[in-house]
């Protein structure tokens, strides 16, 4: 991941970045916060850019961490979110698997998983993997379809192969664990 990129995308974000927020016309991502949010749980913004969410996963969950590649959007985050308690923001590279991120009830990652690698890509889904406590949820929503497309094939590592001959899903590695893929 190029870190020059990312934060020279912090100074004009708004222009740069698809705002899944302001275009969720059905509110579908800030319900799924609010229907499994506690304020006994835990979530994670990963891929938090300026903050966007912070403020509803706040409202849902006791304790939030806001994970960023970028340092400056991690600053223009805090700023955002100046009054907001109960946040702790995280500079890490999630495509390694040595973040020192604690487990989470819920992590939220919008537009996180772009990238042409597929290194790069199997690397997040493995820390999401990690991150998840046991009955946790994870939101995971992709603006490019081709984002999604790419993203997609490495959902195997969390989700094992379908049985073509079942017409469920197949139970998911981490046990009561859920994904959604917007």
């Amino acid at each position: 991941m190029n870190k020059d990129y990312w934060n020279g995308i912090a100074e004009n974000y708004e222009s740069e970045i698809f705002s899944v927020l302001a275009d969720d016309k059905e509110n579908l991502v800030t319900k799924n916060i609010k229907n499994f949010g506690a304020k006994s749980k835990v979530a994670i913004d990963l891929g938090c850019g300026i903050g966007y969410f912070l403020p509803f996963l706040s409202k849902s969950f006791g304790k939030v961490h806001a994970v960023d590649f970028s340092e400056k959007c991690l600053q223009q985050a805090r700023k955002n979110s100046e009054n907001i308690n109960g946040i702790e923001y995280w500079r890490e590279d999630m495509s390694s698997p040595k973040n020192l991120i604690p487990k989470a009830d819920f992590i939220l990652s919008i537009n996180s998983v772009i990238s042409q690698s597929i290194t790069v890509r199997s690397g997040i889904f493995k820390s999401i993997y990690k991150l998840l406590k046991t009955g946790s949820m994870c939101s995971v929503m992709s603006s490019r379809l081709i984002s999604f497309a790419l993203s997609s094939c490495v959902i195997s590592y969390i989700l094992p192969p379908r049985d073509e001959s079942k017409k469920s899903l197949p139970e998911l590695s981490r046990p009561s664990s859920i994904i959604s893929i917007f």
